[in-house]
């Protein structure tokens, strides 16, 4: 953060004047709007799996559990066929 404006913000909450869009606000809204430009491994650290499963639906659930079924079947095959 840059000396004004850090400047600013400490001057904003020494004067208990009221800030509707605060720094937390900022930096959010930052990262919204440039979530994009990580690599899906990037935008995944620090979540577990158990953290990635509990936010899909029951749609994206059944389509993930065929998906690594089908996997699953593809490679048993592939090493059969070897």
């Amino acid at each position: 953060m840059s000396t004004v404006v850090q400047q600013l913000f400490e001057t904003y909450r020494l004067e208990n004047i009221d800030m509707p869009y605060t720094l937390q606000d900022f930096q959010k809204d930052y990262v919204r709007d440039h979530l994009s430009l990580l690599s899906p491994d990037d935008r995944l650290k620090g979540l577990s799996l158990s953290d990635i499963i509990n936010h899909l639906s029951p749609i994206e659930l059944k389509k993930l559990r065929e998906t690594l079924e089908n996997t699953g079947t593809e490679t048993h095959n592939n090493l059969r066929n070897s």
